[in-house]
């Protein structure tokens, strides 16, 4: 009989350690998804490279960071490679690859509010466009 009255405080019991258990699985869910964090622990080191960008297929002359910090923006001029990347520093995916210069892109420069990208070409002009 004593048995029987510990089975059934047991099984009242289980329904709020379920609940429990459910509660704090969400929480450790919850707390886990807001965290961010770079692909690669970032050195602090002067001179250390960060992160080396290989999405280009030749030479890179032009370089430029956005205002904010969050994108830069690479441009090749040689044949084969005739794009813009920009690409964004975090998380060091592509998020745009530009082709409006036909014979590529010697230069790049971001407009100081960070909503436009210019890029001078070798096909004798310079492009403005939308910056991601």
């Amino acid at each position: 009989m004593n048995s029987m009255v510990h089975s059934a405080k047991f099984w009242r019991f289980l329904p709020t350690l379920g609940a429990f258990l459910m509660v704090l699985s969400l929480l450790l869910v919850a707390c886990g998804s807001t965290q961010t964090r770079s692909p690669t622990p970032m050195p602090s080191k002067p001179g250390t490279t960060v992160y080396t960008y290989k999405g280009h297929t030749d030479i890179v002359p032009a370089v430029a960071w956005s205002p904010d910090g969050k994108y830069l923006a690479t441009g090749s001029q040689y044949e084969g490679d005739n794009n813009v990347h920009v690409w964004n520093t975090t998380t060091w995916s592509t998020v745009l690859n530009y082709t409006g210069n036909s014979k590529g892109a010697a230069a790049v420069a971001w407009s100081p509010d960070g909503k436009y990208i210019a890029s001078g070409g070798n096909d004798n002009t310079v492009q403005v466009w939308i910056a991601p």
